[in-house]
């Protein structure tokens, strides 16, 4: 679709997540300024819980190599974890084919839905959770910030919380290491090890060959104390895929004698093909 605007000639408007939680109605509203829906998109990613997006992704992909990790981030597997924590879902959408009516789309997780066409809906989608009363915490901000900040810090969109920007640091292990900073690195070192010292030494790769894998470890620049050398310290590795965190500590990239180092590595995405180059 952004293909097609670029073609014709539009605008393409700023690709943006907004976050509105409201704690006396218990809702969290999720929305984004993408390409929207159709009715029949709508129909076809939301309508059953069997057919999810990424299922159909998968059966497409069968039999390619890239297969392996694009599979997070898909909409539908997302999406009907909705109802975990909700007693009902309502989204609004709007295509950005031209000529789209806005749809909206409700259910209350049952197998049921009912869908219609909504005037006023903004181009994109708009997702409002009424939580359940033994999941009103995700209606605070406190809650939702702690959440975004820990999984969803280094997505590539804008997203914003009752306004407010909060991711605002890049994915620096994705980045050429040649074009990383001092700077950059001392602030995203503190923000992955919790700490206030600067790194002493920085090891930045990337390879290709055989998986796509983009790796970032920091050395303290503080010495662990005795006892940290002495008690079975966690792994200080988190493991992320599609700048989406996927472990907080993998005990498995690096041997136990170094889990003093802090970073972060991509999961391997796109296996070289066979006789490239």
């Amino acid at each position: 679709m952004r293909h097609q605007l670029i073609a014709e000639g539009k605008a393409l408007p700023d690709l943006e997540i907004h976050l509105q939680t409201d704690p006396k109605k218990g809702t969290l509203v999720i929305q984004d300024t993408g390409i929207g829906m159709t009715q029949e998109e709508l129909i076809s990613n939301l309508g059953t819980i069997a057919r999810s997006g990424s299922k159909t992704f998968l059966e497409a992909l069968q039999n390619k190599e890239e297969v392996s990790s694009k599979i997070i981030g898909q909409f539908g597997v997302g999406f009907y974890s909705a109802f975990m924590v909700a007693s009902k879902v309502e989204v609004f959408s709007q295509s950005a084919h031209p000529g789209a009516p806005g749809c909206y789309w409700h259910s209350d997780g049952s197998g049921m839905f009912e869908i219609s066409e909504a005037s006023g809906v903004q181009t994109g989608t708009k997702i409002i959770l009424h939580l359940k009363e033994d999941c009103k915490e995700f209606a605070t901000e406190e809650r939702v910030k702690a959440i975004v900040t820990k999984y969803s810090n280094f997505i590539s969109f804008p997203l914003y919380l009752n306004g407010k920007r909060i991711n605002t640091l890049q994915a620096l292990w994705t980045m050429d290491p040649k074009e990383v900073g001092e700077e950059q690195h001392t602030e995203f070192y503190r923000f992955i090890a919790q700490a206030y010292d600067e790194p002493r030494y920085v090891l930045h790769y990337k390879t290709d060959a055989p998986l796509n894998i983009c790796s970032i470890f920091y050395v303290p620049g503080m010495k662990p104390s005795m006892l940290d050398i002495s008690r079975e310290l966690d792994s200080g590795v988190a493991l992320y895929s599609r700048k989406v965190l996927i472990l907080t500590r993998a005990t498995d990239i690096l041997p136990k004698w170094l889990r003093f180092l802090k970073g972060s590595r991509l999961w391997p995405v796109e296996p070289r093909a066979r006789g490239g180059t």
